[in-house]
């Protein structure tokens, strides 16, 4: 359930006021955001944001879903699933100035926030300990991560709407920088294109979006788990779910079997001692996680076909990689006798379908 309002006139100045709250079962949100289009009677747009997050990433949920059942899944497979919650509140903070004579805008935008990490199953915490991000000791919060960055940006946009564009194009190309202060030190840069075609007497439209990013850390640190691409909804690759569309690991670990006959009965270590147990034997075990991309690409076609006013059906296609594209360091004692590495499996590429 949502909730929301916002004005590009609020008392009539021109300024923009926006207020969102979202409720679901797995996801909540707030937000309460102002802009001032022309400060200081220059054309300076001045913008600020305050958030509060709280996303709960649980497998097993999810899969109950997608089914349309109860899965009744025993203990030992629930922690080999991932199941872990986060929340952070925070806020932002934007300036930009448009260049002379142009549709070309400067900007930068610096933004603060707090996030809490709960890891709920042995998977989580497995694969925060492989990707080096804060050892973990037990199933218990990673509190106190802050993010302090800037995100300097260059942008032209020339589109005829900013809901239902015929016309036009718009790019963004940026970087942001995490490391000014706080816990998180990570660089992310970032490029958008999007370009809309008339036809038909301009009352259709063909149109296209190109999007690349890719993040990582630096400084002996690396990028929070939580800001790994994670793909899926109306923002990328529409017709999957949000954040569904992720690389497949394999991460090394080890189980203990009991040792048995042929007749299947286990073998004791001492037949004249039951009290000392049975024989056991280790053996390599590859536990399947899903960490997200630290590279993200992605691009939509569609034909947008005009019905009335505001009314429009678009068939699209959609298409995007979210691998993993740098080796995860792994400080864990095992990876003296196991090497660790990351095995990348499908990423649903492609959706095609109609949007209504």
């Amino acid at each position: 359930m949502g909730l929301n309002y916002s004005t590009n006139n609020f008392l009539g100045r021109g300024e923009t006021l926006q207020m969102q709250i979202n409720l679901g079962n797995l996801a909540r949100s707030v937000m309460f955001g102002f802009t001032q289009p022309y400060m200081f009677d220059r054309p300076l747009q001045f913008g600020f944001t305050v958030f509060g997050n709280k996303v709960s990433y649980n497998q097993a949920r999810q899969l109950s879903i997608f089914s349309g059942q109860s899965l009744n899944l025993p203990s030992a497979v629930l922690q080999n699933l991932q199941n872990y919650s986060q929340s952070s509140v925070g806020f932002t903070s934007s300036l930009s100035y448009p260049l002379r004579r142009s549709f070309k805008r400067l900007g930068m935008t610096y933004s603060l926030d707090r996030s809490t990490l709960i890891p709920l199953s042995t998977a989580s915490k497995s694969l925060f300990d492989f990707i080096a991000f804060r050892g973990i000791s037990g199933p218990q919060a990673v509190n106190g991560i802050i993010t302090s960055k800037i995100f300097p940006n260059f942008s032209f946009n020339t589109l005829n709407s900013g809901i239902s564009p015929h016309s036009g194009h718009q790019m963004t190309v940026g970087m942001e920088l995490a490391g000014l202060g706080g816990t998180v030190r990570s660089v992310r840069p970032i490029i958008q294109y999007k370009k809309f075609i008339p036809v038909q007497n301009r009352r259709n439209a063909i149109g296209y979006t190109i999007n690349g990013s890719f993040i990582s850390g630096y400084g002996g640190l690396v990028a929070p788990p939580f800001q790994r691409f994670f793909m899926g909804g109306e923002n990328d690759i529409r017709g999957f779910d949000i954040r569904s569309i992720s690389p497949v690991a394999f991460l090394p670990s080890s189980s203990v079997i009991t040792l048995t006959n042929p007749d299947g009965t286990p073998v004791p270590k001492n037949p004249a001692n039951p009290r000392l147990g049975n024989w056991t034997v280790p053996i390599p075990v590859d536990q399947i996680v899903f960490p997200g991309g630290d590279m993200s690409v992605w691009t939509n076609l569609e034909y947008r076909i005009t019905i009335a006013g505001p009314v429009a059906i678009a068939p699209f296609v959609d298409t995007g990689i979210d691998p993993v594209s740098a080796v995860l360091n792994c400080r864990s004692p095992k990876c003296n006798l196991i090497r660790c590495w990351v095995r990348l499996l499908d990423v649903r590429p492609l959706d095609a379908g109609y949007k209504l």
